[in-house]
């Protein structure tokens, strides 16, 4: 289904979600551990993610608020054209909405595969999909609404 677009441009993608020494006192650790596995810009990226302790809620299951923060950063990061990496803030969300279907366990590895349904001059409309890697059974699939914040000139 993905097919290599470009190492540089992965690699990019990469280092925008590393991001700097102070996202680890931030949300943006969790998504900060998500390796690209493959992009195509403004279409669709690829990740994988292995679940941590401190991801953990109260069942010992990956929590949902932590599959919300990646699902935000993951599709947010459809939005940045290839030639604009790293990016700052291109969007915000509007809205997001997610169906959550399975658990996932400590140390088990899940991708998340993120789409572009509409990248619009105003509005960016988005979808991810995120699978345990171990059996590809669905965890949870959301939708994403952007408002596309315009360049200052």
């Amino acid at each position: 289904m993905f097919k290599r677009f470009s190492s540089s441009y992965v690699q990019a993608v990469q280092r925008f979600l590393i991001g700097p020494p102070e996202w680890e006192e931030t949300f943006m650790k969790y998504t900060s551990k998500c390796k690209v596995i493959d992009a195509k810009p403004n279409q669709r990226i690829k990740y994988e993610y292995i679940v941590t302790k401190d991801t953990l809620n109260a069942a010992g299951k990956l929590h949902e608020g932590c599959i919300a923060s990646i699902f935000d950063v993951c599709m947010g990061n459809l939005i940045a054209p290839a030639d604009d990496i790293p990016l700052q803030q291109a969007a915000v969300t509007v809205d997001l909405s997610i169906s959550y279907m399975n658990a996932v366990k400590l140390g088990e590895t899940i991708i998340i595969e993120a789409n572009t349904l509409k990248h619009g001059k105003k509005l960016a409309f988005l979808e991810a999909k995120v699978f345990r890697k171990s059996d590809n059974s669905i965890v949870a699939i959301g939708k994403q609404t952007m408002a596309i914040i315009p360049k200052k000139n």
